[in-house]
C-alpha cells in the first residue's frame, strides 16, 4: 500500500511539472505574439530585430532568484513552426496567415502550445 502512495505522488509531481512548463511556454508564446503586434511587426516592411522587440537571448548566468524568461524559447518555437519569419537582413515579422494555417491543420499537441485565441 505504501508503494502505491509513493507512485501516486511521483506521478502527480510529473503531471504538475509538465503542466506548469506547458502553461509557462503558452503564456510566453502569447506574450511574444503581443509584442509583435504592439510593434506592428506583421509584414516584411515593418520587420524588426529581436533586440528592437525586446526579446533578448537568455543569459548563461542570470539572477538565481528571478523568474525565468521563456520568451526567447517561445520565439525559437515560433521560428521553427514558421509563424515568425526572418528577412534577409535578419529582421523578424509575425505572419498571421501562417498562424491561422497551423491552428487549422495542427494536431492536438500542436494546439496545446499554440492557443486558438492569441
Amino acid at each position: 500500500m505504501e508503494i502505491i502512495k509513493v507512485l501516486f505522488l511521483l506521478m502527480m509531481m510529473v503531471i504538475i511539472f509538465f503542466g506548469l512548463s506547458i502553461y509557462l511556454q503558452r503564456s510566453a508564446i502569447i506574450a511574444v505574439v503581443k509584442i509583435f503586434r504592439k510593434n506592428n511587426a506583421l509584414e516584411v516592411n515593418n520587420a524588426k530585430t529581436s533586440k528592437e522587440l525586446g526579446i533578448l537571448p537568455k543569459k548563461l548566468i542570470g539572477p538565481m532568484f528571478k523568474r525565468r524568461d521563456y520568451k526567447p524559447q517561445a520565439l525559437d518555437f515560433l521560428l521553427n513552426v514558421q509563424v515568425v519569419k526572418v528577412t534577409e537582413d535578419n529582421r523578424l515579422y509575425f505572419s498571421e496567415e501562417s498562424l491561422a494555417s497551423i491552428q487549422e491543420n495542427s494536431s492536438k499537441i500542436g494546439r496545446l502550445f499554440l492557443p486558438s485565441r492569441i
